[in-house]
């Protein structure tokens, strides 16, 4: 994908996404100082007339998070009849976005019904804001990703070869690789040979490419479907960058080339990745509140204590493996993202009272507890990166 130039939006995001001193600047002379209030605004103005806008994120960053709803606030704002596509969902569960976007779903509910902790699993808080933006304006969230079913059989038995039951989930057609998306993908395969499952560099390619074209289609198809709406798509860098990954294959099915809008991190960004890239400033996540426990995710019939962390906040509030959790603070916990939703702004210092249910001699009982969470070092772990 070639780029005659980028500009470049030096920000800082504070966090209600407002955006502070910017400057706006081409990598070439001449150069062009805006006032913070209009660079993004000017961004959104070259990006209105696009069917289709890609921001990329690195999942873990917050910045590339804030941008995304920022950029999101404001095509929104412009032209209410969009849509959001994003990579954190996978395409069989979208009924059960659908009916959070309705409000028919609990947010607790829609992410239990999803599996997002077991099938994406990266913090909630770094996509809560733009889903609740989403519901709260009644924004259709579409669900791009394969199905981690379909990916991991193509990891271990190449794409020829997967189970009768996964074939409908293949996408319907593959292109080309290319040569710079290769080239870009032996990088990351030599780095970590181990995502390719043992399948080689072949089928390493294989998976990415079923990734790309998977969401690509999903993109495609809904923009087919739904001629009056534009989407903004939040997916990895990975599958944005350069336009070889989702936009290229996109454009294959459709025609519509979009727009791409990365964050730059670090020094030196090929000035080819994208059609404009966000500087943003560094924002970290409020520490989370742990409670020190090794919870049974899938069990029915609640979330129960497998394992406790030694000199955890559990095991120092008296809470026993095989205790199951009826309540936090209150609130009802049914399912592992009851328990995520709970502890979702509390932080270290922070005291819950835990309703737990416990075995005895003749029957169960219920009790609760007062727990004070604790923080990774605390508990010995490593720090997010």
């Amino acid at each position: 994908m070639s780029r005659a130039f980028i500009p470049i939006l030096l920000c800082a995001l504070a966090w209600n996404t407002a955006v502070a001193a910017a400057t706006v600047q081409m990598v070439d002379p001449p150069t062009v100082d805006l006032k913070a209030s209009d660079a993004l605004s000017a961004v959104v103005d070259a990006l209105a007339g696009d069917r289709v806008v890609y921001v990329g994120e690195v999942h873990t960053a917050y910045a590339d998070h804030l941008v995304q709803l920022a950029v999101l606030r404001r095509l929104h704002a412009r032209d209410p009849n969009l849509a959001i596509g994003v990579e954190w969902f996978q395409q069989p569960f979208q009924d059960h976005l659908d009916a959070y976007i309705r409000g028919d779903l609990s947010e607790g509910e829609m992410l239990a019904r999803t599996e997002y902790f077991s099938r994406w699993s990266f913090d909630y808080r770094l996509y809560r804001p733009i889903l609740r933006f989403a519901r709260d304006n009644g924004i259709p969230v579409v669900a791009l990703n394969a199905p981690a079913e379909l990916t991991r059989a193509v990891g271990e038995m190449g794409r020829a070869d997967v189970p009768q039951e996964l074939l409908p989930h293949l996408p319907r057609s593959y292109g080309p690789v290319g040569d710079a998306y290769e080239a870009r993908l032996r990088q990351v395969y030599e780095a970590h040979p181990e995502r390719a499952g043992g399948g080689g560099f072949e089928r390493f390619v294989e998976v990415q490419l079923t990734w790309d074209e998977s969401m690509a289609e999903r993109v495609a198809d809904y923009l087919a479907h739904h001629p009056a709406r534009s989407m903004v798509v939040f997916a990895g860098r990975g599958h944005i960058g350069y336009g070889s990954g989702i936009p290229s294959r996109v454009a294959r099915r459709s025609e519509i080339e979009g727009r791409i809008v990365l964050v730059a991190h670090g020094d030196g960004e090929d000035r080819e990745m994208a059609d404009y890239l966000v500087l943003a400033s560094p924002r970290d996540l409020p520490e989370a509140g742990l409670m020190g426990v090794i919870l049974d995710a899938d069990g029915e019939g609640g979330v129960t204590v497998k394992g406790l962390s030694p000199g955890g906040a559990a095991e120092a509030a008296g809470v026993e493996k095989d205790d199951i959790l009826v309540a936090i603070d209150g609130r009802p916990v049914s399912h592992y993202a009851d328990v995520k939703l709970a502890l979702l702004d509390k932080g270290p210092g922070d005291v819950i009272r835990l309703s737990i249910r416990r075995a005895g001699i003749l029957s169960d009982h219920e009790e609760t507890l007062e727990m004070e969470l604790q923080g990774r070092n605390a508990l010995g772990m490593a720090p997010h990166p």
